[in-house]
């Protein structure tokens, strides 16, 4: 199967002398969608060879939720032998950026570009300050995870920051396609700031971090795929947000860039994280709570129907942030 799929390993290490760990973190680099259909064809295969064992169905399951998650951690035996999800979705970045522009009759040749640089952000290395002590101590990639949020009460996190960063860079840019990959990282900081796991209730989080993965992985998979559909789509995105500009829902339908006002120390496109990071921040302890009642990696929007409609909620206001970003930029767009 990894022969099939595009499987990128890597070894980190943490730690110094005698507590120095070593952790092998494999990424899928391709099409979750492609990975689900080898999968699906092994097993088949497998099938059609021998009776399978009840341990074999356990071990297809745990790739099948490994693949849907984006990748995992195999901790080396002197760690337990520990299997954890790591805290990032797959390829939602990718299919959120191609329709930020999409939605917006954008030529496809920048929407692939937007969409290509969308989950780049989820894979550098960061070396930042200000990150807080108990977040280097209890989290791996520590530097990351506080890029990619920010909570407009406390001010911990400087996603907001960067997503400005790389819009400016958009702006700045030599040629069409640095300007939009460089909007693909500003959307991809931006649409995590729809994220409540990324604008609020950190120290729970990291108190209990099997909150975080399970939200993440069931909205994934309530918002992008459907693992008992044969072509991999899930509902939402695909078929409930109202992506193609029809004439009822008008221009309005994106949420405009404003400048922010004369007491705001920022510009105007981490004004614009900030305003949707307002908007899930007010989920952020009700989310957390209702994820920690129902347990563990169980599929937590699938059992209750409130998360799962505000969740959906929350995915269409992203988009529509997100779609602000681009036709702000490409404000000749034409209807």
């Amino acid at each position: 199967m990894w022969d099939r799929i595009n499987i990128k390993e890597v070894t980190k290490r943490r730690g110094k002398g005698s507590n120095k760990t070593e952790t092998t973190v494999y990424k899928l680099q391709g099409s979750i969608k492609h990975a689900n259909k080898v999968l699906r064809e092994l097993q088949e295969k497998d099938k059609t060879a021998r009776k399978v064992s009840t341990a074999d169905a356990t071990e297809a399951s745990d790739v099948h939720s490994t693949i849907n998650a984006g990748a995992k951690e195999l901790w080396k035996e002197e760690a337990g032998g520990q299997v954890s999800i790591q805290w990032k979705a797959d390829d939602s970045h990718q299919i959120m950026n191609y329709f930020a522009g999409k939605n917006l009759d954008l030529d496809e040749n920048k929407c692939m570009t937007l969409q290509y640089a969308g989950d780049d952000p989820d894979n550098w290395e960061y070396n930042v300050s200000g990150v807080p002590e108990a977040w280097e101590e209890a989290l791996q990639e520590p530097g990351r995870r506080y890029t990619h949020a920010h909570d407009p009460i406390t001010q911990i996190g400087v996603a907001h920051r960067w997503a400005q960063d790389y819009m400016v860079n958009s702006q700045n840019a030599d040629s069409q396609l640095s300007t939009y990959k460089n909007m693909g990282y500003a959307l991809h900081f931006l649409a995590d700031m729809g994220n409540p796991m990324h604008t609020g209730n950190f120290d729970e989080q990291i108190t209990n971090q099997w909150v975080h993965h399970t939200y993440e992985i069931s909205a994934n998979d309530h918002l992008m795929f459907e693992s008992e559909n044969e072509s991999g789509v899930r509902n939402f995105l695909l078929n409930n947000v109202n992506f193609d500009m029809h004439p009822e829902y008008g221009p309005n339908s994106y949420e405009e860039v404003k400048d922010p006002g004369q007491f705001q120390f920022w510009d105007k496109w981490a004004h614009h994280a900030v305003r949707l990071a307002r908007k899930s921040h007010d989920y952020s302890t009700e989310h957390v709570q209702r994820t920690y009642n129902i347990g563990a990696y169980k599929d937590v929007l699938e059992i209750n129907t409130t998360l799962e409609t505000q969740v959906e909620y929350l995915h269409a206001e992203t988009m529509k942030y997100m779609m602000g970003f681009v036709e702000e930029y490409n404000s000749d767009i034409s209807y």
